[in-house]
């Protein structure tokens, strides 16, 4: 009996001590960045993104102190989570087997926009079918002294939509993290809309695709800008489309890998932008479509068998991804040739290269639903890590800019047929 006590006992503490080899520590501090005081009082919230955001610990931190213990080492990231003012602040913590130290900044809140400016690094355009697809990206730098986060309960960054707009087909936002899909916020302007999302010191870049009549081949674009815009950039990704503006001079014209790119400087405030397209060819990107503007496959030899029935969501993210192909080799050719142009800021070369990892995933995403024909993907994918390839090479050229992670490598490819529905 005596011997049977011992052996348990003996069990529980070997259990005990494999569960302390297993387990891991988190240390640190929560900062205001505002002040760079240590916050007096803070909530920190430990979140395991593997486990569905579940949250798997919390602790007080004191005089800006903090200290999590025993979090599993069989998970490969955690996500600490602080809410100061009414914003949230993440931190990853990704897991090396050894206890970490992590310091977390938190702001305090403005709904000035004073210190912070907005580019538009591309806006880019092709034809599908009978409807015009147009995809931008607005990067947002928030340069406040002292450090502020700038929040508003409608949205901190204001954006003007067309009032003719088919679909909206993405939306995301991004700020040195994973692309967030967000849903802008009606205002009481007429086709104002709210991005309810804080525009924390930094970059922040804000993606946003939508569709609009093109049957007659020819579409006036009225851009209104709720905030200045210090430089624009568009993109016609089909040469065969023209591009035109009446209410502003082009700053430069460009035409790289089949590309025209414009450029536009020191937009206003509550201005209009009015650009034209015109032209294009309705199959672009090597879709053939059908009345409906829908999918039917086609093209080569071997996809005669191929039968296209993408949805709007998988059509646009094609198209997103020629569309950011594309401008990648504008912007990359442009900055080489023109040091004291804006597109050769490397952390707008940064910015593209994480709008095409996102891309990549939902390429990967696509696929693995059975809405790519293999011999698409594969071709796609090798074109897209090439791209990547390159504009890490040319951001490891610029001082003072990280070189970003190597991109993923391709996933395991599922069963698939030959045709798609």
């Amino acid at each position: 009996m005596r011997l049977a006590r011992v052996s348990a006992l003996a069990c529980m503490l070997l259990l005990a001590l494999a569960a302390t080899v297993n387990a891991f520590t988190v240390k640190g501090t929560v900062t205001n960045g505002t002040t760079n005081k240590p916050v007096a009082s803070a909530h920190v919230i430990v979140i395991q993104p593997s486990a569905g955001m579940k949250e798997v610990g919390s602790t007080e931190a004191k005089n800006g102190q903090f200290e999590v213990p025993n979090l599993s080492n069989s998970a490969p990231i955690y996500v600490l989570r602080v809410e100061y003012q009414g914003t949230t602040y993440n931190e990853p913590v990704r897991v090396t087997g050894s206890d970490q130290t992590v310091d977390i900044a938190v702001f305090e809140t403005t709904t000035s926009w004073a210190g912070v400016t907005v580019t538009v690094p591309h806006l880019a355009v092709a034809r599908q079918g009978d409807e015009l697809m147009v995809e931008q990206m607005y990067e947002i730098t928030n340069a406040t002294s002292p450090s502020r986060t700038v929040a508003a309960k409608d949205g901190a960054f204001k954006l003007f939509l067309p009032a003719d707009m088919d679909t909206l087909t993405d939306c995301y936002v991004s700020a040195g993290q994973m692309p967030l899909k967000v849903s802008p916020i009606p205002g009481n302007v007429a086709d104002l809309y709210g991005i309810d999302y804080p525009i924390r010191p930094g970059t922040t870049q804000v993606t946003i695709g939508y569709m609009v009549p093109y049957k007659s081949g020819s579409y006036t674009l009225q851009h209104k800008f709720a905030q200045a815009v210090t430089h624009m950039s568009i993109f016609a990704v089909d040469s065969t489309m023209q591009v035109s503006s009446t209410s502003h001079q082009f700053a430069s014209t460009e035409s790289v890998h089949d590309m025209k790119a414009y450029a536009v400087h020191d937009i206003k405030a509550n201005s209009t932008v009015a650009l034209t397209f015109s032209g294009g060819d309705p199959n672009f990107a090597g879709l053939n479509v059908d009345e409906n503007g829908n999918s039917t496959g086609g093209g080569g030899a071997d996809q005669g068998n191929v039968v296209g029935r993408a949805g709007e969501d998988e059509k646009i993210s094609r198209f997103l991804m020629v569309t950011v192909l594309l401008v990648l080799a504008g912007v990359i050719g442009m900055s080489l040739r023109d040091r004291n142009d804006p597109l050769s800021d490397p952390q707008v070369l940064r910015a593209h290269y994480d709008l095409l990892l996102s891309r990549l995933a939902r390429l990967d995403d696509l696929h693995a639903a059975h809405t790519i024909p293999d011999d698409v993907y594969r071709a796609s994918r090798d074109e897209l890590m090439g791209r990547l390839a390159a504009l890490a090479m040319h951001l490891r050229a610029h001082g003072g800019v990280h070189a970003p992670a190597p991109a993923p490598d391709r996933p395991a490819r599922p069963e698939t047929t030959s045709k798609v529905q």
